[in-house]
């Protein structure tokens, strides 16, 4: 029997037995299945699958997928973190993600091999004493999944357990009033003032105080420049770029918060770290026990950096219900990034940034 020719697709019968499929790809080239088919409906049912992979426009020519899907998990979860634009902190969890969790159990499947079963035997005996680290893994690996479904890579995600990428309620975190905030500020230790400002009324997580540089901020002290982070990672300091593409951004500061930046300013050159001294960069540790110690000294017990960040954004989205402001109005302030493209795409006014602070004023 020759030819048989299709709406789309060809089928050949060699010799009265197997079933050849193939077909012209949007590229221009005849493409064949990789075997021939005993049944006709196999070789049909191939070229069916071809067909939806171009109209979903995830089509690969199948010598290169053949290639690519012999990739191992493993080989493959290297690739996408490999790939990504991250900060190097978030880059050496994830790859000790994979290293330390789904390597060691999953890392030798080939990725179309892969099957809800046995993700869900690897999920029941992942870090059943970690919650949080658990949804991370397995929030990792959806992802990871994820891009090998857009890509054609696989037909499914095979994470499919629900509720598993969702971390515990953490701890109800405290936040100051703006009256405490002006005690924490003057009663901290000299050198401590300017970064418990900026970081309580601006919001700034950690990483991005302690990549500010003199520049980076107004000579008033009625703006703050965030352009960088630095985090700690593998016994070292690395310079990166803020945590997301929204951590770039410049914060106005509320008038009541500009004269401890203003003092600090005094003597700094525009390139020199403005917290930190000769180029060695603000510790963790450093700013932890300033923070603390300001903390007692105003009867707040174990204060935390963090807890000023969360000052800042709770004020601040204050300020925003009495004048009026928007949701994107407080992530431009505090450099959240939100899933919905609307939001990420919308941007605030300088005229609204100013209303923040001005409100901020009132409190």
């Amino acid at each position: 029997m020759g030819k048989q020719r299709r709406s789309w697709g060809t089928l050949k019968q060699i010799r009265g037995k197997n079933w050849r499929a193939s077909y012209t790809g949007p590229d221009g080239i005849v493409h064949s299945a990789p075997k021939t088919y005993p049944a006709k409906i196999d070789a049909e049912a191939w070229l069916a699958a071809e067909k939806r992979l171009i109209d979903l426009e995830n089509w690969q020519a199948p010598k290169t997928r053949a290639v690519v899907g012999g990739l191992t998990l493993g080989e493959y979860a290297d690739q996408r973190v490999a790939a990504r634009r991250l900060s190097p902190r978030t880059r050496g969890g994830y790859e000790e993600i994979v290293r330390r969790h789904i390597k060691p159990s999953l890392g030798h499947y080939r990725l179309p091999a892969v099957s809800t079963a046995i993700i869900e035997k690897w999920y029941d005996g992942l870090l059943p004493h970690a919650p949080t680290a658990r949804a991370h893994a397995y929030s990792l690996l959806h992802s990871i999944f994820r891009e090998a479904v857009r890509k054609g890579l696989v037909d499914k995600n095979p994470c499919q357990e629900a509720g598993a990428m969702r971390t515990p309620r953490k701890k109800t975190m405290r936040y100051l009033t703006a009256q405490q905030l002006d005690a924490l500020v003057a009663a901290a230790d000299p050198g401590f003032r300017a970064v418990i400002a900026v970081g309580g009324w601006c919001g700034l997580r950690a990483s991005e105080l302690r990549g500010l540089k003199v520049a980076d901020v107004g000579s008033d002290g009625s703006w703050v420049r965030v352009e960088r982070s630095i985090t700690y990672r593998a016994g070292k300091y690395h310079e990166g770029p803020p945590k997301t593409d929204a951590g770039y951004r410049t914060v106005p500061m509320p008038s009541r918060g500009r004269q401890a930046l203003v003092d600090h300013l005094a003597g700094r050159k525009p390139g020199d770290l403005l917290f930190g001294s000769q180029g060695a960069f603000l510790t963790d540790w450093d700013l932890r026990r300033g923070v603390a110690r300001a903390g007692a000294a105003i009867g707040i017990s174990n204060l935390t950096p963090h807890e000023l960040r969360h000052t800042g954004a709770t004020l601040a989205a204050r300020s925003i219900a009495a004048t009026g402001g928007t949701t994107q109005d407080l992530m431009d302030r505090i450099g959240h990034k939100t899933f919905a493209a609307a939001l990420i795409y919308q941007g605030s006014s300088n005229e609204a940034q100013l209303k923040i602070a001005e409100g901020l004023d009132n409190l």
